[in-house]
């Protein structure tokens, strides 16, 4: 059943505090159902609100030798292409974030910064430019919701001030990605996935989709007939037998 106070089954915060801390509390509030809807309870899911506290705080200090001795200064000139796929990656999920604060999705703004917490976990430790924004970005978007360990975590990284006086993060200029992924269909089936330059012409994304192994063998003996392409979005070949 819903809690409800006549059916005397609510569950005092003051019990999760204890146990767990207010972050947790917050963190699994908001993130259980947005403010508009009804909270229904779960154990586990202030198990996983307090975990992923836990899993910020262990990155943070992986990464803290790195955040205090690493440069803020980026030059988008000198990126390869995998630091500039992971940097826009970064800058979308900050942009997204921000108009989910300001139309109050909370919920989701805690999905972002666990998605951010993820991808920053698996940044090559190398690209230390990358992981000291990243993780200057993550807090300051946290902060509202989980003050007390973004605080903490500001000051042990050595990020300049108090989070509290940070300046709020500004939209970021999404950067171009050097390649996109379309979808390759067979006869309207889905048959593979490509790769191709994000100004790759139609001829270049027609001769790209034939080369595919996958489609190869799916097409077999049969012929293109026709090839019809959606850029941004798909390249259906059209087959038949000889």
């Amino acid at each position: 059943a819903k809690m409800s106070k006549s059916k005397g089954n609510t569950v005092e915060p003051q019990a999760l505090i204890d146990k767990y801390g207010a972050d947790t509390a917050r963190i699994f509030i908001i993130f259980a159902a947005p403010p508009e809807q009804s909270l229904e309870w779960s154990d586990t899911g202030v198990d996983g609100s307090h975990r992923f506290l836990k899993r910020l705080w262990s990155l943070a200090y992986q990464y803290r030798d790195i955040i205090q001795k690493s440069s803020t200064e980026i030059n988008l000139e000198t990126l390869d292409a995998e630091q500039r796929d992971i940097l826009r990656q970064i800058y979308d999920i900050l942009n997204q974030t921000k108009y989910d604060y300001e139309r109050l999705q909370l919920n989701t703004v805690v999905s972002s910064c666990m998605k951010l917490f993820n991808l920053l976990s698996s940044v090559p430790t190398s690209f230390t430019f990358i992981i000291k924004e990243g993780m200057s970005l993550l807090l300051r978007l946290l902060a509202p919701i989980a003050p007390h360990i973004t605080h903490q975590l500001w000051r042990d990284l050595n990020y300049p001030g108090d989070i509290i006086d940070a300046v709020w993060p500004a939209t970021t200029t999404q950067i171009k990605a050097d390649q996109i992924e379309l979808v390759v269909q067979i006869n309207g089936k889905l048959r593979s996935r490509i790769k191709v330059p994000t100004d790759a012409t139609v001829e270049k994304i027609e001769l790209i989709a034939q080369q595919d192994a996958k489609v190869k063998i799916s097409l077999g003996n049969n012929v293109i007939k026709k090839i019809i392409t959606v850029p941004g979005r798909l390249v259906n070949i059209v087959a038949g037998e000889k």
